[in-house]
């Protein structure tokens, strides 16, 4: 697998659709990346078919990203109260790497805050 923080030109269409295309210097960074893993795998005795499969790995962010005045409380302003988000869509960006354990990080922060929250409450 290869991973990279590509360029973030999107759109998101009215209808839910999105248009996410691979521009030219992603395509650049990406086909140097994949040449130089062939490169480990050979050297590693892997000995191929290598297949470039999907240019997306699906793992969403920046859909409802933090803002500085946001990070206190773990949510962003704008968003009713009572409806929480804990997951990679509180990043501002891509990170370009694995995503687990900032997605683990961020789902707890968010459950200390509305622990924090409920007991206030209660």
């Amino acid at each position: 697998m290869v991973k990279l923080v590509n360029e973030e030109q999107r759109t998101v269409y009215a209808d839910g659709r999105v248009e996410k295309e691979i521009t030219s210097h992603d395509r650049s960074r990406l086909d140097q990346t994949i040449k130089q893993a062939k490169q480990v795998m050979k050297g590693a005795g892997v000995s191929g078919p290598f297949v470039e499969g999907v240019h997306n790995g699906g793992h969403l962010s920046g859909t409802v990203p933090l803002r500085k005045e946001d990070v206190k409380d773990m949510k962003p302003s704008w968003i009713p109260d009572g409806l929480w988000v804990a997951d990679l869509s509180l990043a501002p960006r891509s990170q370009g790497l694995l995503t687990i354990l900032l997605t683990s990080a961020l789902a707890l922060r968010v459950a200390r805050k509305i622990a924090q929250v409920e007991t206030v409450i209660n």
